[in-house]
């Protein structure tokens, strides 16, 4: 007979579940908007403009979270565009 894994739950998990979260720190459309310095609106228009390869955003109950990981991604691809690079 197969048996399956109980998981253990408890303390170690909620630790492991909020170092994951830490490794994948989400930002607010609000506050994305503001570093940036435009407008929420811009947001919108760039999330449609495909060129741009802005990062697609996680939505949860229609609000905008975007991970800061591929942000910071892509504010240096595009550094390197207009600097000219590759």
């Amino acid at each position: 007979m197969d048996t399956m894994p109980i998981p253990s739950g408890g303390a170690t998990d909620a630790v492991r579940a909020a170092a994951a979260f830490e490794q994948r720190s989400w930002i607010p459309a609000t506050q994305l908007a503001a570093e940036l310095g435009v407008s929420r609106r811009t947001l919108a228009r760039w999330l449609r403009d495909l060129a741009l390869e802005f990062p697609p955003p996680k939505i949860v109950n229609h609000r905008l979270y975007f991970e800061r990981n591929s942000i910071e991604a892509w504010k240096a691809a595009t550094a390197i565009k207009t600097a000219g690079g590759r």
